[in-house]
């Protein structure tokens, strides 16, 4: 039984660009926890 909310039924919670902001969003973080760890360590 397929649910209505599949992307194979054409439904997608996001817009393309509301994706690849999340998707920026993400590695924007990742990045600066990374930034900030590695200032933690160089003392």
């Amino acid at each position: 039984m397929l649910s209505v909310y599949e992307p194979s039924t054409g439904y997608y919670p996001l817009a393309p660009w509301a994706g690849l902001a999340v998707l920026c969003g993400y590695a924007v973080l990742a990045f600066g926890l990374a930034v900030v760890r590695l200032r933690g360590r160089d003392v």
